[in-house]
C-alpha cells in the first residue's frame, strides 16, 4: 500500500470515500465514488471506479454550481463513454425552485412544475427520479456525461 497522498484544493468539492487514504490497489476500483457541495448537490457513481489519474486534476473535470453539475466541461478531456467519470451516475441538486416560487403555493402548481422538470430532464437525455416542491431537490439519472 502506498502511503497516502494530500488532499488538493478541490474548490469545495467534497469527495466520498476519502480518497487521500487509499493506496494504489484500492484507488484502481473505488465503488460508490461520491462528488458534491454541501448544500448544492452531488453525483454518485456506483459502479467501480478507476481513480488513479483523478485525483490530481477532479476540480478541472468536475464543478457543482447551483442547479447544475458538470463533468468534463473541456470536450478535449472526455474520454470514452465507460471510462473515468463518463459513466452511468445518479445527481441529486438542491434548491432548483422555479424563479417564482408563488407558482408552487397549491398542489397542482407544484404537479405541473414537476412535471415540467420530468419532461426537461428527459429532453437531457436523463431519466428523472423525483423532484420536490418543498425544497427543490431535483434528482435523476445519467447514462454518461
Amino acid at each position: 500500500m502506498s502511503p497516502a497522498l494530500p488532499a488538493p484544493d478541490l474548490g469545495g468539492l467534497s469527495v466520498e470515500p476519502s480518497l487521500w487514504e487509499m493506496g494504489e490497489a484500492e484507488l484502481s476500483c473505488v465503488v460508490g465514488l461520491r462528488i458534491g457541495k454541501a448544500g448544492i448537490g452531488h453525483v454518485t457513481f456506483n459502479s467501480e471506479t478507476d481513480c488513479r489519474g483523478l485525483l490530481p486534476r477532479l476540480h478541472e473535470i468536475l464543478s457543482v454550481e447551483q442547479g447544475e453539475i458538470v463533468v468534463y466541461p473541456d470536450p478535449a478531456m472526455k474520454p470514452e463513454v465507460g471510462q473515468e467519470l463518463n459513466k452511468p451516475a445518479s445527481v441529486v441538486l438542491y434548491g432548483c425552485m422555479p424563479k417564482s416560487q408563488s407558482r408552487l403555493t397549491d398542489s397542482r402548481a407544484c404537479d405541473r412544475y414537476k412535471q415540467r422538470v420530468a419532461q426537461m430532464t428527459e429532453e437531457k437525455g436523463a431519466v428523472f427520479e423525483d423532484y420536490s416542491c418543498e425544497d427543490g431537490t431535483w434528482k435523476f439519472r445519467v447514462h454518461h456525461f
